[in-house]
């Protein structure tokens, strides 16, 4: 009372512990834990991301190798399918032109897909051959008459009656040629006959012949000499199926306007 009466205060000593704090022994042993456990939150951040990234370099290498490891998977299993057509369609064209044989290649082949694309495959070359020989149709019989045409040439000779030979060989020839020839001649019933009027033509299993009368000619001379070489009793068209050669031969001879 009296030192509040003087307004004096007095202050503890130092080594000399307050009023407050003795009365309060909870208090003063929160402090000092606190004071003895000095934290610093901020320099561990560094060695927090360390840490994370340390781990992820590891899950980022593990998920590469699991990416690599499916991919070469996925690519052997495609060179086996494609081993597994390959050796399908080896098969059938052993087989081939044998219709027993191929049955027996298609009925052991058990997987599905397998059997669709090789059958695929096939399709897709046939049909980019018969493109080729279908352009190649169009453009031989040009070829041809104007080979035929080169061979035929005037001479003395053929004033009396005399008649020459024509020959023209064409290598690798595809089927279809000689056939649609051989349909056209008979539409417009240009196939010549024989003894008993039966036509000039022979489809067996390894060639196929026919004579036609043919419209070819070529004009020689001039004046009142000029005439045209044209071709005699037809020209005979024979075509070998294992070769795939086709000889077509005749005679020419003088034949006036």
């Amino acid at each position: 009372a009296q030192h509040r009466a003087t307004g004096v205060v007095l202050l503890p000593l130092p080594g000399m512990s307050s009023s407050a704090d003795a009365a309060s022994p909870p208090r003063a042993a929160a402090r000092a834990a606190a004071a003895s456990d000095v934290t610093t939150p901020v320099a561990e951040q560094p060695s927090k991301r360390a840490a994370s990234r340390s781990g992820q370099k590891p899950a980022a290498a593990k998920r590469k190798l699991e990416q690599q490891g499916k991919k070469e998977q996925e690519e052997a299993a495609k060179r086996a399918r494609s081993q597994e057509c390959e050796n399908l369609q080896a098969a059938l064209l052993a087989a081939a032109p044998s219709a027993d044989k191929v049955l027996e290649v298609l009925q052991a082949e058990s997987v599905t897909a397998t059997l669709a694309n090789v059958v695929t495959k096939l399709a897709i070359q046939a049909k980019a051959r018969a493109a080729e020989n279908a352009a190649r149709v169009e453009t031989l019989w040009p070829s041809i008459e104007k080979q035929l045409q080169a061979q035929m040439a005037f001479s003395k000779n053929l004033k009396s009656g005399c008649q020459k030979q024509l020959k023209v060989e064409v290598p690798m020839v595809p089927v279809e040629a000689p056939r649609s020839w051989l349909q056209k001649y008979e539409d417009e019933g240009r196939i010549m006959v024989g003894a008993k009027d039966k036509k000039l033509v022979t489809d067996t299993s390894s060639q196929l012949k026919f004579t036609a009368n043919v419209p070819l000619g070529k004009a020689c001379g001039w004046g009142w000499t000029s005439g045209s070489l044209v071709v005699r009793n037809g020209l005979t068209f024979t075509y070998c199926k294992q070769s795939r050669q086709l000889t077509i031969t005749g005679k020419y001879g003088l034949g006036l306007f």
